[in-house]
């Protein structure tokens, strides 16, 4: 079953500048868009979220579904990029009951025990696997801000059947529209009024997101200063596609400097996606990743001359994305096609939030909060079987009709099973509970006690090297490094060698430079931290001087 329990989702994007609804239906593989309406919000995006702000753009949500025709069926809708915060840790390969533990446990280590005041979510990432470790994300937002999003779609007269952070939407749309080939990876750049999101996308999958705290509104800051006018004629310059992101050395007109002026917070823009993959590659160890192109959308990404602009001081291909693509818009209304196709990109949000309502394998993190989880698991899995219990309970009842003492007695007896079966229930709960703390410390003191053996081991090993080497013998370089291996003792451990390259100084002959290099690797074999060692082929004599190079493999403990 999906999210939107039927085959109608409607995706609701309350964004800082506007807002966009779509409804979407699936037929088999098939997604037409029914209906789709928009609003702008005007000055209420720029003032403090209040409850009196939420109350006015209620009645503007109501509005737009009552005038675009969408019933408010499967709602799926986002909370602000400004209250949502996205972490990435990275674990060993453990089972789906060893995972929901450790994440528990980071997310109250992260929240410093106030996890009670955030609504989360986590999913294992589909990355290539690194040092047999792999990458999660987790979505934390506070409690407060999906409340206040949920009570502002209540007084719209809609009832969200889920809530998630906003790349969700974009990634979605993207995923649903584009396909990137091969090991390419994409980089879905969707600039909105305060906020820019950054998805990394490797063929359909979902590596990486970051929110920068950059949006369109940076531009029409930099015309309004500019040109000495209020921000809303600064705004409508930038929005009615007469101004282009230039360099001009001499400009001549009011066009040609304001283009200028733009190219301020255009490098703003260059400098964060230049840092965003910087630290996707360290969040999930990739550190060859390659971004081999970049998709625009959004509303911030219609600036004339930002693709090209974004293109040359990346070094890479910049084009806009299309959301409508793999979508019937025949069912659509002309007036809301034609403003459907015309601000596209703007639209990809609210797109993205329905296709995720009614696709299965859709990437979600729900905040909704987890008492209100917990109520929709109870009404998807448990409640048919409370159904069977009454069932059964009124055909034994009237089967029994006529043997009043004999049901008497034996609902008795029941009424002292359900007794004890609770006792137990409550005592096998508590000692679960101690069972999976012992299990959670167990795995953090295998990890700490391999890695303590690991940093003993290479610290033993080269005092013991020194230890052996001759007066003749002068060693220049020696590294530690690692490969893939196993250990009865120790299952997560791996293979150790050191690297050493040398000389042996002034020998009178070859042939003596050779015996002094040959009784030393015998000397390290017969040592009972190493178990063998080979001289590279990068032997040398000259100089008066025999260069060599070895391979020592540390014994495995």
């Amino acid at each position: 079953m999906n999210r939107a329990g039927g085959n109608i989702a409607t995706g609701i994007d309350v964004g800082s500048d506007g807002i966009k609804v779509v409804q979407v239906r699936r037929q088999g593989h098939e997604y037409s868009i029914l209906r789709a309406g928009r609003a702008s919000i005007a000055d209420l995006g720029r003032i403090a979220d209040s409850p009196r702000k939420d109350a006015r753009v209620a009645v503007l949500v109501r509005n737009v579904m009552k005038d675009a025709g969408i019933k408010a069926t499967g709602a799926v809708s986002s909370v602000s990029p400004r209250r949502a915060l996205m972490k990435y840790t990275q674990i060993p390969p453990v089972p789906s009951w060893k995972l929901k533990m450790l994440m528990e446990y980071e997310i109250e280590a992260e929240t410093s025990g106030s996890k009670g005041d955030l609504a989360t979510d986590f999913r294992l990432l589909d990355l290539p696997v690194v040092s047999n470790t792999y990458t999660v994300m987790i979505g934390l937002v506070q409690k407060e801000a999906v409340q206040q999003r949920m009570g502002l779609l209540r007084d719209a007269g809609v009832k969200p059947v889920d809530m998630t952070v906003p790349f969700v939407g974009h990634y979605e749309s993207f995923a649903h529209s584009q396909s990137v080939s091969g090991d390419d990876v994409a980089l879905l750049v969707s600039v909105g009024a305060e906020f820019t999101e950054l998805v990394f996308v490797g063929g359909r999958k979902l590596y990486f997101a970051r929110t920068l705290p950059f949006g369109s509104r940076a531009f029409s800051n930099a015309v309004a200063e500019e040109l000495d006018v209020n921000f809303q004629e600064a705004e409508e310059k930038v929005k009615e596609g007469t101004l282009y992101l230039t360099d001009v050395e001499e400009p001549t007109s009011e066009i040609e400097r304001v283009s200028n002026v733009l190219l301020g917070p255009a490098e703003q823009l260059a400098s964060g996606i230049e840092q965003a993959i910087l630290f996707c590659r360290a969040q999930t160890k990739m550190v060859g990743l390659k971004v081999s192109q970049i998709f625009l959308s959004g509303g911030g990404g219609k600036l004339h001359g930002l693709d090209e602009f974004l293109s040359t001081r990346l070094e890479m291909p910049v084009s806009a994305t299309d959301p409508l693509d793999q979508l019937d818009l025949t069912r659509l209304p002309k007036a809301q096609r034609e403003d459907l196709q015309k601000d596209a990109g703007g639209y990809a949000q609210a797109i993205g939030l329905a296709l995720a309502g009614l696709k299965e394998e859709s990437f979600f993190l729900s905040v909704f909060p987890e008492e209100i989880k917990k109520r929709r698991r109870f009404l998807q899995r448990e409640i048919f079987l409370y159904y069977a219990a009454v069932v059964f309970v009124a055909a034994v009842g009237l089967l029994g009709a006529s043997l009043v003492f004999t049901k008497c007695r034996r609902e008795a007896y029941l009424e002292v099973q359900r007794t004890r079966l609770e006792a137990a229930k409550k005592e096998s709960a508590a000692l679960q509970k101690y069972v999976d703390k012992n299990r959670m410390w167990a795995m953090r003191i295998a990890v700490l006690e391999d890695a303590m053996l690991a940093g003993k081991e290479a610290i033993d090993a080269l005092a013991a090297l020194k230890k052996l080497t001759p007066e003749e013998m002068r060693l220049l370089e020696c590294n530690v490094h690692e490969d893939a291996g196993t250990s009865p003792t120790r299952p997560h451990a791996v293979r150790r060698w050191l690297y050493v390259r040398g000389i042996i100084k002034s020998p009178q002959r070859k042939t003596v430079g050779e015996g002094i290099l040959q009784g030393y690797t015998d000397e390290l074999r017969n040592h009972p931290l190493f178990q063998d060692t080979k001289i590279l082929p990068r032997y040398v004599y000259g100089n008066d001087q025999v260069h060599f190079e070895l391979r020592i493999n540390l014994r495995v403990l």
